[in-house]
């Protein structure tokens, strides 16, 4: 029997519209059966597409994820609590925090100004700045000895090329070589030889009986002539120059920045370091007092805070250190100003003045010998004067 016959049979010789129904839906099946074998006999045997499996991960929920490395699962309660270590980018972020939307806790805020007001009246604290001082506070790995041998060193390397710097102005020696500078210019006066005219002297007397007064004078000139040129290319080429000195000047005050910033710094780290170690104390002492630990123990975290407290001590000399610096860098560059003062004050009036008197004695040839020599004596003397006196 087909299997029309028999579902005519079994319909009582009657196809319903459901029986034709399910006879077009098995010829469907099959046909599609048949289309799908044929396409998959024909990939295979040309190799021309190969199928990439997919892992689906129907077995775990939507809240669980798998770990990449070892391929586990882990759940959500299981990854909150996995201990991460500290973040080193967090750690080099603490000194960056410049907001002041960010509030503080109140009582936090008042034990950093209880500190502030009784060691460090002139530390100015902003929004940001408390914050900074919480973080250094939350930071410092109290129980940790690398953490109390690394506190504040980086600061201290910081004022070490700080000194280092002004070190080497110092060995440069700008403002004596400027100084110096007067003392060469008198040195070039007195290669002016006035004693020609020296009554006192054998050679005076001599050129006078010659008669040749008149070649003393030319040559008296052309010395004059000849320093005065010196002098002036010796004082113009340090002003021609301030390229230097301005590049010198700009530095100062690049330090004095670095070395402002590094104060505040420093200043806001120990204010940060005792807040931690008078809390630390207060907890230890409370926990002294309720569990009755033994005499080893705290003998132990007395060591510890005896650590800290010397380097309190020692961050404290190095603010002190700091302070000193300011009026070292400060009278560096006063005394460079200074000096450029001086020298101005050579060029523009004493060696004018100077020229000018020494010009006027040698252009009055009636003036006899004994009187010219005097007369340029005293100029020389003024100049000498005038100079040393800037000193």
């Amino acid at each position: 029997m087909t299997k029309n016959e028999w579902i005519t049979f079994n319909t009582g010789g009657v196809q319903s519209d459901s029986v034709v129904h399910v006879r077009n839906m098995i010829k469907t099946f099959r046909n599609e059966n048949v289309e799908q074998s044929d396409r998959s006999a024909h990939e295979t045997g040309n190799n021309t597409v190969k199928r990439r499996a997919v892992k689906v991960f129907d077995h775990m929920s939507s809240s669980q994820k798998p770990n990449r490395q070892t391929g586990k699962v882990i759940s959500p309660i299981e990854e909150s609590s996995v201990k991460h270590g500290p973040s080193v980018l967090f750690r080099n972020k603490i000194k960056s925090i410049k907001s002041d939307v960010l509030t503080i806790d109140a009582d936090l805020k008042k034990a950093i100004d209880d500190i502030c007001n009784r060691e460090y009246q002139e530390l100015q604290l902003s929004n940001g700045d408390y914050l900074l001082i919480s973080n250094i506070h939350s930071a410092i790995e109290f129980y940790e000895p690398t953490c109390q041998i690394e506190f504040g060193s980086q600061l201290s390397k910081q004022f070490q090329d700080i000194q280092g710097y002004l070190s080497d102005y110092a060995k440069v020696g700008k403002v004596d070589r400027i100084l110096d500078l007067g003392r060469v210019i008198i040195e070039l006066a007195k290669g002016i030889n006035i004693n020609i005219f020296n009554p006192n002297k054998l050679g005076t007397k001599i050129s006078k009986l010659l008669g040749n007064r008149q070649q003393k004078i030319r040559k008296i000139k052309y010395d004059f002539d000849n320093i005065s040129d010196r002098i002036d290319a010796k004082i113009n080429r340090v002003f021609d120059n301030l390229k230097e000195t301005h590049a010198t000047l700009d530095e100062f005050g690049d330090w004095i920045q670095k070395l402002t910033d590094l104060h505040h710094e420093l200043q806001m780290s120990l204010v940060a370091l005792k807040l931690r170690i008078e809390r630390e104390k207060q907890a230890h002492n409370d926990g002294v007092s309720q569990s009755g630990s033994s005499n080893a123990f705290a003998q132990t975290n007395q060591d510890l805070f005896e650590r800290w407290e010397r380097k309190v001590h020692i961050l404290s000399a190095l603010n002190q250190s700091i302070s000193l610096t300011f009026p070292q860098v400060n009278l560096y560059r006063s005394n460079l100003l200074t000096s450029f003062e001086r020298l101005e004050e050579i060029k523009v009036n004493i060696i004018q003045v100077w020229k000018q008197q020494f010009l006027t004695v040698i252009a009055v040839d009636e003036s006899s010998d004994a009187t010219m020599y005097y007369e340029l004596n005293d100029v020389q003397e003024q100049l000498i004067r005038n100079i040393e006196e800037l000193k």
